[in-house]
């Protein structure tokens, strides 16, 4: 119920024109990207296509996959983890 209230008022607020809106909790806040945030974001896709040909290997072997399979298993385990921390990156507005 509380989160209705909050909507009806920001609506009521909005629609007079003010400036200034109430207060909002950190989670409500828009967050900006910043430039680590695109840099982690974008490194997860630059290693699954412009490394391929680099990692392309047969021996040796990780944990019995030849290099090459292994390289692509560990870049999309470890994608998740770079966009959390690309998430983590970006700078609430506020």
């Amino acid at each position: 119920m509380a989160e209705a209230a909050r909507l009806a008022e920001r609506q009521k607020v909005r629609a007079n024109g003010a400036a200034q809106l109430p207060a909002m909790d950190d989670e409500e806040r828009p967050h900006r990207a910043t430039a680590g945030s695109y840099a982690l974001a974008i490194l997860p896709t630059l290693a699954l296509t412009l490394g391929i040909p680099f990692a392309n290997r047969v021996e040796p072997r990780i944990f019995g996959l030849p290099f090459l399979l292994a390289y692509i298993v560990i870049w999309i385990v470890a994608t998740p983890l770079f966009m959390f921390a690309a998430f983590r990156a970006m700078r609430i507005r506020g």
